[in-house]
């Protein structure tokens, strides 16, 4: 199982990466073709953090689990964006990374989900 500083760094780390996520759509959007299949964006345990989520399986935590559900929600999120731009629905995919709109509002989530685990982690090491 993975310490409690393994999981801050990794957490860290993943907030970094899954802000790059917004930019790689946008070229999705522009170019209306992704640089992955619709199915494996989908897929919530194909990319690293998923794969790390699911190492995990032992963890208890309700901070884990809110991650993990938002993570898998984020990739869905993604994956319909991209659906959109392969559709050519240029204007709807673009609406949805915007401000307000649903990609966007789920990343928002699974960002401040990861950052409550990191404050219940950082606050457990503390006491």
């Amino acid at each position: 199982m993975a310490t409690d500083q393994e999981i801050l760094a990794q957490i860290k780390s993943e907030i970094r990466a899954h802000g790059l996520w917004k930019r790689r759509l946008k070229k999705a959007i522009d170019q209306g073709k992704p640089d992955m299949e619709v199915k494996d964006i989908e897929s919530d345990n194909l990319c690293q953090f998923g794969k790390w989520l699911a190492s995990l399986s032992g963890e208890s935590s309700s901070q884990y689990w809110d991650v993990k559900l938002k993570h898998a929600l984020f990739h869905r999120k993604a994956a319909e964006v991209v659906k959109l731009a392969v559709d050519g629905e240029k204007l709807k995919a673009m609406k949805a990374i915007d401000s307000g709109g649903s990609y966007l509002q789920v990343s928002s989530e699974l960002k401040e989900a990861m950052m409550n685990w990191e404050k219940e982690l950082k606050a457990k090491r503390a006491a």
